[in-house]
């Protein structure tokens, strides 16, 4: 990217501090945010999170992304649940 473009993810981020246990995006929810795991561990739940018969799809740790698939996909809404780790 070149330095326009940088400046304006800039403008746009914030930085999130969570505990273990905060849901960071839910199912059902809009789908306009890409998130970047800089520290830590995000569990991405099918279902209702710790719900009977809920399954863990994929874990994100330190530098990796989520959320970007729902943003470019079809669906205009979060198809799992992130909970802190």
């Amino acid at each position: 990217l070149d330095d326009a473009a940088i400046a304006i993810l800039q403008q746009g981020a914030e930085l999130l501090t969570l505990d273990e246990g905060d849901i960071v995006a839910a199912k059902g929810d809009p789908a306009d945010t890409v998130y970047l795991v800089r520290a830590g561990a995000i569990a991405c739940h099918a279902g209702e999170a710790q719900a009977p018969g809920d399954r863990v799809l994929a874990f994100y740790k330190g530098n990796a992304t989520f959320g970007e698939h729902a943003i470019t996909s079809d669906g205009s809404t979060r198809p799992s649940t992130g909970l802190c780790a």
